[in-house]
């Protein structure tokens, strides 16, 4: 077991080096630290909405760049997530699911 501060970048770093060490290598994030504060946003205190940003945006952005060097480091930048597949117009349509993620207004 492995515990860190999901809002710390060593921690992060320090992370994706233990995995490496346990497994060889890293092959998957999972960015799974999240917080949420269970008062009505107009009670949410500045402290508490720095702690949600801090985790939420924070721990997800430096853990990620964590594993892409390491992806990196590694020479894997073919399996690097942060490069979006190419699709062309011909694999769009035939995809089964071909609708928008949001509907158009009516």
């Amino acid at each position: 077991m492995f515990r860190a501060d999901a809002t710390s970048i060593p921690d992060g770093e320090k992370l994706v080096g233990f995995a490496q060490k346990q497994f060889g290598r890293a092959d998957t994030l999972v960015n799974n630290a999240g917080a949420y504060s269970y008062v009505p946003p107009v009670d949410l205190t500045e402290a508490q909405w720095d702690q949600m940003i801090d985790i939420n945006m924070r721990g997800l952005t430096f853990q990620s760049q964590a594993f892409v060097r390491a992806l990196r480091a590694d020479d894997r930048s073919g399996t690097d997530p942060t490069q979006a597949p190419r699709r062309t117009r011909r694999h769009r349509q035939k995809s089964p699911c071909s609708w928008p993620a949001t509907p158009p207004a009516t």
